[in-house]
């Protein structure tokens, strides 16, 4: 079993049908369970792994973020002005992390695009390491569309550092420009003391388009304006 269930102490519940929380309306579920589901969602799941990011020199913890996410957003209630939800939700626990770290992402790709192509997939990190294979399930999803399939990344960092050494949390962009150019990229909040000219240099030669914060700081206008201008 790739994904083992979250605890059910997560799925907050005010047992008052005139005040439902997310973790009410939540379906807890397998991964095979949800490829029998006929209605469209969003699935949500866990990657409790920081590997990633100790093998790139970070500090670890991050493991703890899905469940640590999922106890307060469980809590939050459905929007007061919404008759219904948009779509039906889903959460189908943590990804196993007994494996090797090569073998998990892999495992990932293998899982997620046959979903991605009725349901919208929302992953809880976990190490940035994971972008690759999230970004490559969406792409290979959408192999028959007829638009040109967009990646964004919000991040002080460009994240792609050669792979040479081994996978790790700064290599997830290197990775998807290298396996697949036929998609647009966007680096949108790139801070310049934290990447290396050859990174930038190297990313922007791939096609990548950057936006800086030091861009969007110095623009005069508002974050919000300057980043839809430049997707625009």
């Amino acid at each position: 079993m790739a994904f083992a269930p979250a605890s059910k102490n997560l799925f907050f519940s005010k047992n008052d049908p005139k005040d439902p929380r997310l973790g009410d309306i939540t379906q807890s579920t397998t991964y095979d369970e949800l490829l029998q589901v006929a209605e469209k969602g969003i699935v949500i799941a866990g990657y409790p792994d920081d590997e990633g990011i100790q093998l790139n020199g970070g500090r670890p913890g991050a493991k703890e973020a899905p469940d640590s996410v999922r106890k307060y957003f469980y809590k939050m209630t459905p929007s007061a002005l919404a008759s219904e939800l948009p779509l039906n939700l889903y959460d189908i626990g943590n990804l196993e992390t007994s494996s090797p770290l090569e073998q998990r992402q892999e495992s990932i790709q293998k899982l997620c695009t046959p979903l991605l192509e009725k349901h919208q997939w929302v992953s809880l990190g976990g190490g940035h390491d994971y972008a690759f294979p999230d970004g490559a399930s969406f792409l290979n999803s959408q192999n028959s569309s007829s638009t040109k399939p967009l990646i964004i990344n919000i991040d002080a960092h460009l994240d792609v550092r050669p792979d040479h050494a081994g996978i790790s949390s700064g290599t997830p962009f290197y990775k998807l420009l290298n396996s697949n150019e036929d998609f647009d990229f966007a680096e949108i909040g790139i801070q310049l003391q934290c990447n290396s000219r050859e990174h930038l240099e190297w990313a922007t030669q791939k096609g990548a388009k950057i936006l800086s914060w030091e861009e969007i700081n110095l623009s005069g206008l508002a974050p919000e304006i300057k980043v839809l201008q430049f997707l625009e």
